[in-house]
């Protein structure tokens, strides 16, 4: 059976997800099917550990919102399929929608809606600065 994380924003299956895949608070990681979830944490808020804790912990796939280029090409190369939940919902929603297969597999970076490129899409480190966006901000 398939280990599937969730990037979230606090240690509750109930609370929303995380907007930015290496800010998340912590990681839930549950069956296919939503069953048997635990919380790992997060204390690095990186792309590339979060990745590393995924991977490290047998996941084979994993939802997130927004996400960089970075974490995408790692997560890629390790075999991890990743999916794109709307924003706003929570981790219970978001598995309940990848059960239904409503969820659609990222191919690229994720956009916000702020319109700027931020999470991956230009810049030399991998995000767009322009000012809007929390996820920008180092």
């Amino acid at each position: 059976m398939a280990k599937i994380a969730v990037m979230m924003s606090a240690e509750d299956a109930g609370a929303l997800m995380s907007e930015h895949f290496g800010k998340a608070e912590c990681i839930m990681t549950s069956g296919e099917q939503g069953e048997n979830p635990a919380f790992l944490p997060n204390d690095t808020t990186n792309g590339h550990n979060a990745a590393g804790i995924i991977h490290q912990n047998g996941c084979t796939g994993v939802i997130v919102t927004g996400i960089g280029a970075g974490a995408v090409a790692w997560l890629k190369a390790a075999g991890i399929r990743v999916w794109v939940a709307p924003r706003g919902i929570s981790g219970t929603q978001a598995l309940e929608l990848f059960r239904k297969g409503a969820l659609q597999e990222l191919a690229a970076p994720t956009e916000h809606e702020n319109g700027g490129g931020c999470c991956g899409s230009s810049a030399h480190d991998g995000h767009a600065h322009d000012g809007n966006s929390s996820c920008c901000s180092h």
